[in-house]
């Protein structure tokens, strides 16, 4: 077989010898920050605690070494300032009597100072937080003696919810969970009645140290009044960190097919969904930890939406989500995401016919067609094989 042929082979074969299932990448994920405040959802309270900065401000840690003197709050502080009214911060009975003051309960605090407490613990990995974050944090508590068991809950002041409709409301809020021997609930109780588990971290639940976390709260029918309580239990390891608090009644995209991912070229990809709706939004985003800071608006009459994201940097992650909009209203999406380390498909080769036989020149043809990915290679119609080890030598290619 002339080289020039089997050029053209291995650049047609990079494109197309990938697993069946990268077709469908679009994993679902957390944690990415919203690129706006999306219209439509009636919010019947929010929390971010940011304004804890300022009134009644930060106050130096009492006993940590490493803060910057604008560290820390307590929730008896807060009150005395008038700010929080109706949160309560509750040590239950199991709780430890002693050990460290600043972490005795849920305690607010500003990020960069809980991560100078005990730095290299990972607890800098809560990036959705900002200014103030609220921290039940038993391995800091548990640094003296008396620091063992924490066992503290903390609540949300009633909230009216007269006017919701029934098993409309939903639960978001941001949240770092360090996994080990610890267990976070949230409680929600109606009208002073009987509080309702929502929702159990345990050991089952793995370490998610940037995520947003949404519940249905399956309101009652009648319901006027409503508190939420997150409780954490451990000893010792290690911390739930929670931001940015809201309740409404944005209620979940429901899929007739679920968001899949295909790569059309090296720098595009499409992605695909069937959904009861017309109209629909994509909002999509570089980077874990990024803003979905752009979007693309899609009309489709028959529910079939798809949409091509073009000029796509090489082995990146990518997130987005969908909103799906219909009588005026949206329903948005959880979080996926896909990575174009996944693409395979290679920059195109021009005139193949045209290059030199020479093995060196076959080979950094290639190379170059397919930088930054990994994958299979396969080798037709080569009589000594030196091309397929040299390929395997200066690739992540597996050749065949």
């Amino acid at each position: 077989m002339e080289p020039t042929i089997l050029m053209d082979q291995l650049v047609t074969l990079i494109s197309r010898f990938i697993p069946a299932v990268i077709i469908s990448c679009g994993t679902t994920v957390s944690g990415a920050e919203e690129s706006e405040d999306f219209s439509g959802a009636i919010t019947y309270f929010s929390e971010d605690f940011d304004s804890l900065a300022n009134d009644p401000g930060l106050l130096p840690f009492p006993s940590e070494p490493n803060g910057d003197g604008t560290d820390w709050l307590d929730l008896p502080t807060i009150q005395k300032a008038g700010a929080l009214p109706g949160w309560r911060m509750i040590k239950n009975s199991g709780h430890g009597k002693g050990g460290v003051v600043e972490w005795s309960g849920w305690t607010f605090v500003s990020p960069d100072s809980w991560a100078a407490a005990a730095p290299g613990q990972r607890r800098d990995k809560f990036q959705l937080g900002a200014n103030v974050i609220a921290v039940a944090d038993s391995d800091e508590f548990d640094d003296i003696p008396g620091g063992r068991p924490f066992d503290a809950t903390l609540q949300t002041p009633s909230i009216d919810i007269s006017k919701a409709d029934p098993l409309s409301l939903t639960l978001k809020f941001d949240s770092g969970w360090q996994a080990e021997s610890q267990t976070g609930t949230i409680m929600v109780s109606y009208d002073g009645g009987q509080p309702r588990e929502i929702l159990r971290f345990d050991k089952e639940k793995a370490s998610a140290y940037s995520e947003t976390i949404r519940v249905a709260l399956n309101n009652p029918l009648g319901a006027a009044k409503m508190k939420i309580a997150w409780t954490k239990v451990g000893a010792n390891h290690w911390w739930w960190v929670i931001d940015n608090i809201e309740v409404t009644d944005e209620q979940p995209a429901s899929f007739s097919v679920q968001p899949r991912i295909a790569f059309p070229g090296p720098a595009g990809a499409t992605v695909s969904w069937q959904a009861p709706v017309k109209r629909a939004i994509l909002y999509y985003g570089e980077g874990k930890e990024g803003t979905l800071n752009k979007k693309q608006e899609l009309e489709a009459p028959d529910g079939r939406f798809e949409v091509t994201l073009n000029a796509l940097k090489r082995a990146t992650t990518y997130r987005y989500r969908v909103a799906l909009l219909k009588n005026g209203r949206r329903r948005l999406s959880e979080m996926f995401e896909f990575d174009t380390r996944f693409n395979l498909s290679p920059t195109p080769v021009n005139d193949p016919g045209k290059l030199s036989p020479d093995k060196e020149a076959l080979l950094t043809a290639a190379l170059d067609a397919t930088a930054d990915q990994n994958g299979y290679i396969v080798v037709l119609g080569l009589e000594d094989g030196a091309l397929a080890s040299a390929l395997a030598s200066r690739s992540r290619f597996h050749v065949v």
